[in-house]
């Protein structure tokens, strides 16, 4: 599984390397889903979108106050 997932980056970083951040991103969140899920993504994947879509929403709402907030509460650690 890592060989092809391996295989996929290269040919990725191969025909855009521009794009590099977008395929090492892909490669290290297909190699989750694959062995967590048993999902095979494929180059440009709607799923893999949303999520670096949903982690990009969640990293920028977060600022010191709100992580101070949380630590206050021993149950949310």
């Amino acid at each position: 599984m890592q060989l092809r997932k391996a295989h996929q980056l290269l040919v990725g970083l191969l025909q855009d390397p521009a794009n590099y951040e977008l395929h090492l991103e892909t490669h290290s969140a297909s190699i989750i889903m694959s062995a967590v899920y048993d999902y095979d993504t494929k180059p440009n994947d709607p799923l893999v979108s949303m999520i670096r879509g949903a982690m990009d929403i969640i990293i920028h709402a977060e600022t010191p106050d709100k992580a101070a907030i949380i630590d206050s509460y021993p149950a949310c650690r």
